[in-house]
């Protein structure tokens, strides 16, 4: 049986530095839910607060119907996967797995089977003897997942898991952690900076930054409505073009432009239009369309084997990044550097965002 997790007001700080400021959050039972920020955002020590390892100064957290804020670590059922796996080198990868179930008083007989399960379940039968020296990173991660899981925790927590691998052997293990977490429907609580593994993996995410949850959604929303600047130029990469907003109203780049997302500025009427690199096309000629056209100056075009991308100036300065898939090869002829280009956007692929 899962757990959903509830919290109300949580805060903690060290002296003048505040770590959480009165968080409120809601994860569901069974979701696969991520906090994501750069380094110092909090989102660390949040996990830490709901393993039980931190105590926060004040505020509450449940796990279901449950008040656990005061409750010690090992009262509150949850598995952790730690950054550096914190795996025994002096046992062998069966008994890392068994340790959690010896510390409970199961009997060996029983724990033979759940770590046979265990191993099975990571894709790592018959490797149960080997020592934690022997093996890879990626089988150092699935050892320290499955001693996490083997004792069925309400609640499992993973502070970068997948930090210290390689980007291929990185990628193969968000595909493997899905799939687990798709087996064993657990609720999950995952830690990263990397916004590719959140939007990859995440069923909702939480964006911190100071102790604070700035916008919390699926990744999709995340991605294609941002509701900030930070969020913007955190999730994915963005263009932030500056605008102008009277009325309905919007000037940029010395054009008038239509917005079919949400629009938010300053109380002067400021912002930045947010628009993603592969929503831009590169045009030749005006076809009447609905679409939003600048004039730009490009400055490179950079082939990355998927893709081609193109970096450009706006006439206001502003420098922007367009991607095109590489079957589009006619823009290394169209956008030599130095050389005027015309782009275009859908009005409803963007959205405007506060300068701050």
């Amino acid at each position: 049986m899962t757990q959903s997790i509830s919290m109300r007001g949580v805060r903690k700080s060290y002296g003048s530095v505040i770590a959480l400021d009165h968080i409120d959050l809601d994860i569901r039972d069974g979701e696969f839910f991520t906090l994501l920020g750069p380094s110092g955002s909090g989102k660390t020590t949040l996990l830490m607060v709901i393993a039980g390892f931190i105590r926060a100064d004040g505020g509450s957290l449940k796990f279901g119907d449950t008040e656990v804020i005061r409750m010690p670590p090992h009262r509150r059922d949850v598995g952790v996967v730690f950054q550096n796996y914190a795996l025994f080198p002096h046992m062998d990868v069966s008994e890392n797995i068994a340790y959690p179930l010896k510390l409970r008083h199961v009997p060996a007989a029983e724990r033979r089977v759940k770590v046979e399960e265990a191993l099975k379940l990571v894709r790592l039968d018959g490797l149960g003897h080997r020592r934690v020296q022997e093996l890879s990173g990626g089988q150092r991660q699935r050892v320290a997942l499955a001693r996490a899981v083997v004792f069925a925790p309400k609640v499992l927590l993973m502070d970068e898991p997948l930090s210290a691998l390689d980007k291929n052997l990185r990628e193969q293990m968000q595909v493997e952690l899905k799939r687990l977490h798709q087996s064993l429907k657990m609720t999950t609580v995952y830690v990263t900076h990397d916004q590719g593994e959140a939007i990859a993996m995440s069923d909702r995410v939480a964006v911190m930054d100071n102790g604070r949850i700035i916008q919390m959604g699926k990744p999709r929303d995340l991605y294609e409505t941002p509701e900030s600047r930070f969020v913007a130029q955190f999730i994915g990469e963005s263009n932030l073009i500056p605008v102008s907003v009277t009325g309905s109203t919007v000037i940029g780049a010395g054009a008038d432009l239509k917005v079919g997302g949400r629009i938010d500025t300053d109380s002067s009427g400021q912002g930045f239009l947010v628009i993603r690199p592969e929503r831009i096309q590169i045009v030749k000629t005006h076809d009447g369309s609905d679409l939003n056209r600048l004039s730009a100056t490009a400055q490179e075009v950079i082939y990355r084997g998927d893709e081609l991308t193109v970096y450009a100036i706006l006439t206001d300065g502003t420098e922007i990044s367009i991607r095109c898939g590489v079957h589009h090869r006619a823009v290394e002829e169209i956008c030599k550097p130095g050389e005027r280009i015309d782009i275009a956007f859908h009005p409803e692929d963007s959205v405007i965002v506060r300068p701050t």
